[in-house]
């Protein structure tokens, strides 16, 4: 703890380079973090946030920061391997899942320990979250920053005056879509759909995967 404690409010500004990684350096003082049990502001798919391990005590703590109602904190998986531990999974719901992720869509599926409740899962789509993902190679949570209007926040100035003091490390991504959506949000339980947030990914674009897989 020592180690994370001596990073608090460290910054850092990348770019994302033509093949879509950023900084290698960056990417291992983030993972590092994480793994000590550290919290971290970092941009998911274009949209920023709090990243941290997955525990109980951290879904409280980082949506305390962000405001965001805790059921709307995001459990954030790297493989499928990942999400069969934390989810029962149908046939069908496995096979319309690979046909959109990874990708921006959080998706409320039911929880294998306790099958009355529900958690929200993604698996990421950028290029350079997968990769540090991957290495991290356990769940995470993030919890999006917005405005009162539900429009993320994503200047520079807001993020290190009112975030970067409650976390151990602040990553900028300097060439961030600056009018990126937010991820669309459904629910396949019972393997029925239901489009709870229209985002990043159109409704019809949804529907149409999803009832192609009941068809086959």
């Amino acid at each position: 703890m020592n180690e994370i404690n001596s990073n608090r409010n460290l910054n850092d500004v990348t770019k994302i380079k033509k093949n879509g990684i950023v900084d290698k350096n960056i990417l291992s003082t983030s993972s590092n973090i994480l793994k000590q049990g550290g919290i971290i502001f970092f941009a998911v798919d274009s949209i920023y946030g709090i990243l941290a391990t997955l525990s109980d005590s951290k879904f409280e703590k980082i949506s305390s920061i962000t405001k965001e109602k805790v059921e709307d904190v995001v459990i954030i998986v790297s493989n499928f391997k990942m999400l069969e531990k934390l989810c029962n999974v149908t046939k069908l719901q496995f096979d319309f899942l690979h046909k959109i992720w990874p990708g921006e869509v959080d998706v409320i599926l039911e929880s294998r320990d306790n099958i009355n409740k529900s958690i929200l899962v993604r698996m990421p789509r950028t290029k350079y979250c997968q990769q540090m993902f991957n290495e991290i190679d356990q769940p995470l949570i993030f919890s999006k920053i917005c405005n009162f209007e539900k429009y993320p926040i994503n200047e520079n100035s807001v993020i290190l005056s009112e975030y970067s003091k409650y976390v151990d490390y602040t990553v900028i991504v300097d060439d961030i879509c600056k009018e990126h959506s937010l991820p669309s949000v459904i629910d396949i339980r019972s393997d029925k759909l239901s489009v709870v947030y229209e985002g990043r990914i159109l409704s019809d674009d949804i529907r149409s995967l999803f009832f192609l897989g009941k068809m086959n």
